[in-house]
């Protein structure tokens, strides 16, 4: 990060947690964590998630994200730009937060309303047993 002072580049490490939201292209337009959760849902007919459901996450919209980006490319292009002291470079990208259960007990709703699981009751599993939804 020193090198932030002495280089004539700006360099910027953006890091968002679970990008919500919809795409203007043809990437996914889902979570790979939701899309995992939906995914093995459908494989066992009933919602499972990993642990006991209070690990936290937090997430934030894909246009603030975008938003984000467009402003510090425009903060790396202003010629008086001077990074903040401390970790100038980095930048935390979240909005919301929540825990996995919380998840897991609105996904399972709509997949039950949907009839395509059986029960809309989630269920918890070790993290061994589910790792690729951890």
């Amino acid at each position: 990060m020193q090198a932030v002072y002495t280089s004539p580049f700006q360099a910027y490490i953006v890091a968002p947690t679970t990008i919500l939201g919809r795409a203007q292209t043809p990437m996914p337009q889902r979570s790979h964590h939701i899309s995992r959760l939906v995914q093995r849902a459908l494989k066992e007919r009933r919602l499972i998630f990993p642990g006991d459901g209070m690990n936290a996450g937090n997430g934030v919209h894909l246009q603030d994200v975008v938003k984000l980006c467009c402003g510090l490319i425009g903060n790396a292009m202003s010629p008086t730009y001077e990074p903040p002291p401390e970790n100038p470079q980095f930048f935390f990208a979240a909005s919301t937060e929540f825990c996995w259960s919380d998840v897991a007990v609105k996904v399972a709703s709509k997949l039950y309303n949907r009839g395509l699981i059986a029960s809309d009751h989630v269920y918890s599993a070790p993290v061994g047993r589910v790792p690729e939804l951890w």
